[in-house]
């Protein structure tokens, strides 16, 4: 899609830019049974729909360890701009499907 509204009308401005990236973040947490985000400046919250398997959280090797309450999932971390914290979910969404615990 992006590359057709490109092609169609050029350069995009950087609010469609934010908004196409915003789409794509909401497939990838749909995809990994994500039902809500939550980011601010000290930390990343991932709700699942399903409580996943711990084991899932060694995909985030690379990040600190998450804080697990039942379907919760949030990482500490500072970050200063909506970019960083832009790429800190694609980072995190970017992950296999996890299984559930069952």
């Amino acid at each position: 899609l992006e590359d057709e509204i490109r092609d169609r009308f050029g350069d995009l401005p950087e609010p469609l830019l934010r908004l196409l990236a915003l789409a794509r973040l909401r497939i990838a947490a749909s995809r990994l049974g994500v039902r809500e985000i939550a980011a601010g400046p000290k930390a990343v919250a991932l709700t699942f729909a399903e409580k996943p398997l711990k084991a899932a959280a060694l995909q985030w090797k690379d990040l600190p360890e998450p804080v697990i309450k039942d379907c919760r999932y949030v990482f500490p971390m500072t970050t200063e701009t909506e970019e960083e914290r832009l790429s800190l979910l694609q980072k995190l969404l970017s992950a296999e499907p996890f299984p559930s615990e069952e």
